[in-house]
């Protein structure tokens, strides 16, 4: 939600996320996330997520395109 957004609640949440996986033994971190959430996908790079590769979602009738990102941990 735009109201919500540059008050570093996403990397306070990130943070608590990064830090529970890695105690719970995960070394990297894969997400997609809307090719056209322009904030979101800047937000991912900012904080060192690497962008994958493009891929398509068909379900219920509809067609996501998908950007793919990972970070290792």
């Amino acid at each position: 939600a735009p109201a919500f957004q540059r008050q570093g609640i996403g990397w306070d949440l990130y943070e608590a996320l990064e830090s529970w996986a890695r105690t719970a033994g995960y070394d990297r971190f894969v997400l997609d996330v809307s090719v056209d959430n322009e904030p979101a996908r800047a937000f991912y790079e900012a904080i060192g997520f690497d962008y994958v590769d493009q891929v398509t979602l068909e379900a219920v009738g509809e067609t996501f395109p998908l950007a793919v990102y990972e970070r290792e941990l």
